[in-house]
């Protein structure tokens, strides 16, 4: 089997040999640039970020992931959306694609493998190898040491258990645990409440969202309370559409008490636009009397 052929199997889920000297030497490449990330001093957090932007497909802004991280490629197929959080020790077998939303958190020794081999013995003698992607949602958390297996999909705003193994599709909004992986009950307004056992929350996301230091990370939801009037802050709105987060419209809908149970970032955003024509709409008939 030729180079072309073994890439070509690698990218669709066949069956190839990683062991091709065109992929080694491609893949070399890639962890040459990943020894660097992991041996950056703590301080250096500009040349963290900028290693990040060579090592992966894609990181959105406000990412930040803690040393040592493990990955077959370096992140070189990992799609990363803005503003998640990885704690140490996170190893991506990303021999596949490897899709991450806005907003996710990631526990300490979480584990996401796209890569399989054959159960035949005498197959995966050979070394022969499979890629199937995962893809996980927006604003997901993952528990400590979880461990994701290939082709699976994670729905938004859900909560994996610390120590799962997600052998399947997990949904969106609920909390799932154990190993095998499976849904304990849906996100609801009890969490709004309690953040843990019986612990009642006692701030609100918008005291949250502006307390982060991280700088420039919530600077959509600066620039929004700062619009004087509900004119301004629904041309920003639109003008900045895909920079908000979630967290930056939650905080937002919780300021305007804009009633939502609609966890989706899109639901959010329309419920906010809605709230600020009404108001116009108002504002301006009351001038016409």
């Amino acid at each position: 089997m030729n180079s072309k052929e073994a890439r070509e199997r690698m990218n669709s889920g066949r069956l190839y040999p990683p062991g091709d000297q065109e992929i080694r030497k491609e893949q070399t490449e890639c962890l040459e640039l990943l020894y660097d990330y992991n041996r950056t001093r703590p301080g250096e957090r500009e040349k963290r970020r900028e290693l990040l932007k060579k090592m992966f497909g894609f990181i959105g802004e406000g990412c930040y992931i803690e040393p040592p991280l493990h990955s077959n490629w370096g992140g070189r197929h990992v799609y990363m959306g803005k503003g998640t959080y990885a704690n140490f020790g996170l190893t991506l077998v990303d021999d596949g694609e490897i899709r991450i939303g806005e907003d996710c958190m990631f526990g300490p020794n979480v584990t996401i493998a796209t890569a399989g081999h054959p159960i035949d013995p005498d197959l995966r003698r050979t070394g022969a190898q499979y890629n199937l992607s995962v893809v996980i949602g927006n604003n997901v958390w993952v528990g400590a040491g979880a461990v994701i297996l290939p082709g699976v999909e994670i729905g938004d705003n859900t909560v994996i258990g610390a120590g799962s193994v997600v052998t399947k599709n997990i949904p969106s909004g609920v909390v799932a645990v154990g190993n095998p992986c499976r849904i304990l009950r849906p996100v609801g307004e009890r969490d709004k409440e309690y953040y843990y056992k019986e612990r009642t929350v006692d701030t609100t996301v918008r005291e949250l969202a502006q307390g982060l230091e991280e700088e420039g990370e919530y600077s959509c939801l600066e620039e929004f309370l700062d619009g004087k009037d509900y004119a301004e802050k629904l041309r920003i709105l639109r003008k900045r559409k895909t920079q908000f987060t979630a967290a930056q419209l939650a905080a937002i809908c919780d300021m305007l008490e804009v009633g939502t149970r609609e966890r989706e970032m899109s639901a959010q955003y329309r419920a906010i636009e809605i709230y600020l024509e009404t108001q116009l709409r108002y504002d301006g008939s009351r001038l016409r009397r």
